[in-house]
């Protein structure tokens, strides 16, 4: 099965795999194929919104959810400009941003929205 954004700041070995009973909203098909190839760390992150400076403290469920959501804005950007097909990339961005608006609420209104 395809990797899907294993963004990895840090040894392999402080991840673990995200698991669909990590997350505390249901989820839809397409979400339940991208979560368990999100890797998570095992520490809270603080997560400062580039535009507002915001600060928010995230679990690692949710740094790794929001990092698959900037990580494919970022991507789908690029290939735009590329003038690339980035069809994956936008389905990831939705999918993603649509289990963080679910899951944290709060936190995707201080930081993405």
């Amino acid at each position: 099965m395809e990797t899907i954004f294993n963004i990895v700041f840090g040894k392999q070995d402080t991840f673990k795999r995200v698991k669909l009973s990590d997350m505390k909203a249901k989820t839809t098909k397409q979400e339940q194929d991208i979560i368990p190839h999100l890797n998570i760390g095992t520490k809270n992150e603080v997560i400062k919104n580039p535009f507002s400076g915001e600060e928010v403290e995230l679990s690692p469920e949710a740094v790794a959810v929001y990092d698959l959501v900037i990580g494919s804005q970022l991507s789908a950007n690029e290939k735009f400009d590329k003038k690339v097909d980035n069809g994956r990339e936008i389905e990831l961005f939705s999918a993603g941003k649509d289990i963080f608006i679910r899951n944290w609420p709060k936190e995707y209104s201080l930081l993405l929205d």
